[in-house]
């Protein structure tokens, strides 16, 4: 048996469908009700705004207090003044990552990466390869050192030179090395697995690189991030 509306649900659909009908009363009221509904969403941002904004100006006195008693070395601290965006239409927001944990991960995971390309290089003989973004782990590799913060990404050198530095390592090494960093980043990846081939880990980054704003404004869904975690667990063979 439906249940029975209640005279506060009651009143509203009703004057909703005199409004659809017509009723200029109705109408009146409905967009009466809008915009008070509309002023209390943008008294909350306001008020969001304002607590956040004295947070971000004493985290700035902060971190620049402790710059100027460590040669200009930053605190190991979240979240980062940077990173607390203020906007006045969609309110607050914090660039990932948000913690330390979340920072340790990934960077360990651009590190899997890294070794992961290393490793299915050395399975396929292009130890040499010249054209540095053949494998399509290590271009996942860079599309995920974009998204982060600018202050915390591995220079272009510092990921050339990682790469490089495997080279001449042996398969039986990178096979444990790999294993041991997709362990450490809290990735599902079968032992011995192969990685994203260089079309597919293009195309992931093709269908994902409008989002890269997203995630680093904060604004990533649970979902998304997801999906974007199980196409990096993705191995083949």
């Amino acid at each position: 048996m439906p249940r029975e509306m209640t005279i506060e649900e009651a009143i509203p659909q009703k004057r909703n469908v005199n409004a659809l009908a017509g009723n200029s009363h109705s109408q009146r009221q409905v967009l009466a009700d809008a915009r008070r509904i509309e002023d209390k969403k943008q008294a909350a941002r306001q008020a969001e705004l304002e607590d956040w904004a004295k947070i971000k100006r004493a985290l700035e006195k902060e971190f620049a207090a402790y710059r100027a008693q460590h040669d200009g070395a930053e605190p190991n601290r979240y979240p980062h003044p940077d990173d607390i965006i203020l906007d006045r239409v969609k309110g607050v927001k914090i660039v990932r990552p948000i913690n330390q944990e979340e920072a340790n991960r990934h960077k360990q995971t651009i590190e899997a990466e890294i070794l992961q390309d290393a490793l299915d290089r050395a399975r396929e003989k292009r130890r040499n390869d010249p054209h540095i973004e053949t494998g399509g782990s290590y271009f996942m590799a860079m599309f995920l050192n974009e998204t982060l913060p600018k202050r915390m990404r591995f220079s272009s050198d510092d990921l050339i030179l990682k790469r490089m530095e495997l080279r001449h390592v042996s398969q039986r090494e990178l096979l444990k090395r790999s294993h041991h960093a997709n362990k450490k980043a809290g990735l599902d990846t079968r032992r011995g697995a192969k990685g994203l081939p260089p079309d597919l880990g293009r195309s992931i980054s093709d269908l994902t690189k409008d989002r890269v704003e997203i995630y680093k404004k904060g604004l990533i869904g649970r979902e998304l991030e997801e999906s974007i975690n199980a196409a990096l667990r993705t191995r083949l063979g």
